[in-house]
């Protein structure tokens, strides 16, 4: 994949998060920096696993961003997979939210 295409694609993947976080938590996350961003869903990632790999993929996609970095494949599967266990992750404490309430 090309420099370019890399840039695309986890400024995309990081917009759907973002766009994710603002619909579902009412977040102002398209104005935040990747550290407030991560720093504002401590309460809905509870393990701190789940917070530094959101805040790996962040960094990382700002590098690629920023710096033209084109990672690794196993990088970007694992950029993928950050994504879709982050936004799973939030969804399940928002319906266990719901339910108590």
């Amino acid at each position: 994949m090309e420099a370019g295409k890399f840039k695309e694609f986890y400024t995309r993947l990081l917009d759907i998060c973002r766009a994710y976080f603002d619909e579902r938590l009412s977040t102002h996350a398209f104005q935040a920096t990747s550290k407030e961003l991560v720093d504002s869903l401590q309460s809905y990632l509870v393990r701190h696993q789940e917070r530094s790999d959101l805040e790996s993929f962040a960094n990382l996609s700002n590098y690629v961003k920023f710096a033209e970095h084109s990672p690794e494949v196993d990088k970007t599967k694992q950029a993928v997979h950050t994504a879709r266990q982050t936004l799973n992750s939030i969804e399940k404490q928002i319906l266990e939210t719901q339910k108590v309430k």
